[in-house]
């Protein structure tokens, strides 16, 4: 079970970084001052369609300030289960996975069916968030 939690971990690190990545890229956007040019790196990206649109927010906070804070969460619980069991941090984990694959789903379906373009840094979160999703279902099923 620890491989799992360590996988769980470096996906954490993996999206913390790619949030990261997509709010200095919107803030350039934004002040109309593009950034790094990171999201342009597939032909066709309209990242700065995505980013900026009303679906950029939720409740006035941009979407990958909520990323950054869950997926620390995530990698702070599976950095301490590797070392002890903690009912707490399993829980953190669960919900956070659930939150995150429910959030990637909407998002994904937006993209696809709502705005018709594409955050291709976006697309590896939500894609992250649903394999983490999946990691934490088949724990609940394997080890409970």
């Amino acid at each position: 079970m620890r491989k799992i939690y360590a996988i769980v971990g470096l996906i954490s690190v993996i999206c913390i970084l790619l949030s990261v990545a997509i709010q200095i890229e919107k803030n350039g956007y934004e002040h109309n001052s593009p950034v790094s040019g990171l999201c342009s790196i597939t032909p066709g990206s309209q990242c700065e369609t995505v980013q900026t649109s009303v679906y950029g927010s939720t409740f006035g906070v941009s979407n990958p300030y909520y990323g950054i804070i869950g997926f620390s969460l995530i990698l702070i619980a599976s950095v301490i289960l590797l070392f002890k069991k903690s009912k707490l941090c399993q829980w953190i984990i669960e919900a956070g996975s659930v939150i995150s694959g429910a959030v990637a789903l909407r998002f994904l379906y937006i993209q696809a069916f709502v705005l018709g373009q594409y955050c291709i840094l976006c697309v590896i979160v939500d894609s992250f968030s649903l394999v983490l999703l999946g990691m934490t279902i088949y724990l609940i099923i394997k080890y409970r």
